[in-house]
């Protein structure tokens, strides 16, 4: 599912006009998205990831107990591990610099449903931006504007979903 949910969250950014870059790699870690826009005197970049379980079965985090036997520390504690390993590292410092060198990256966490909604609170603490992956969804199924760009992979997810949506509407409707 996480290629697939990513596909679409490339689409997505790719309407923003944002230039991406799928799965970069930097030794043995890898990035979900990295994405870059230019505008006037000023270049934006972007360290997605994405996490679109529906069933979550594990948490985000390294924690082994159930989600009512940690506290509010243990947790806040754990996602500090993931979240240098996912955003903070120096190997995904390095990778971004690679892309585009003397920029500042805004963090990005693309999301479905976590075994412990408690731990999007710890990515807020730590200035990652939430997107859920509802509005992803939403935004993709929209026309795009005559002579938008639409990335031809994720172009093609997104005429399905709106077909779905569409069909789905008029059956509702009858």
């Amino acid at each position: 599912m996480s290629l697939f949910s990513e596909q679409l969250v490339e689409e997505y950014y790719n309407r923003r006009r944002y230039l991406t870059i799928r799965g970069a790699k930097q030794g043995v870690g890898e990035t979900d998205i990295l994405a870059v826009r230019h505008q006037e005197t000023i270049v934006e970049g972007l360290h997605i990831e994405v996490q679109t379980s529906f069933r979550p079965v594990a948490f985000l985090s390294n924690g082994n107990a159930g989600a009512g036997n940690r506290t509010d520390e243990e947790v806040q504690a754990e996602m500090q591990i993931w979240i240098q390993k996912k955003y903070l590292s120096a190997t995904k410092a390095k990778l971004r610099q690679s892309v585009w060198p003397a920029i500042t990256w805004r963090y990005i966490f693309v999301h479905a449903r976590l075994k412990d909604p408690s731990e999007l609170e710890s990515l807020k603490l730590a200035n990652i931006e939430l997107l859920p992956f509802e509005d992803v969804l939403r935004d993709i199924t929209l026309p795009t504007k005559r002579g938008g760009f639409t990335a031809s992979a994720g172009g093609d997810v997104s005429e399905i979903l709106r077909f779905y949506r569409d069909t789905h509407r008029q059956t509702e409707q009858a």
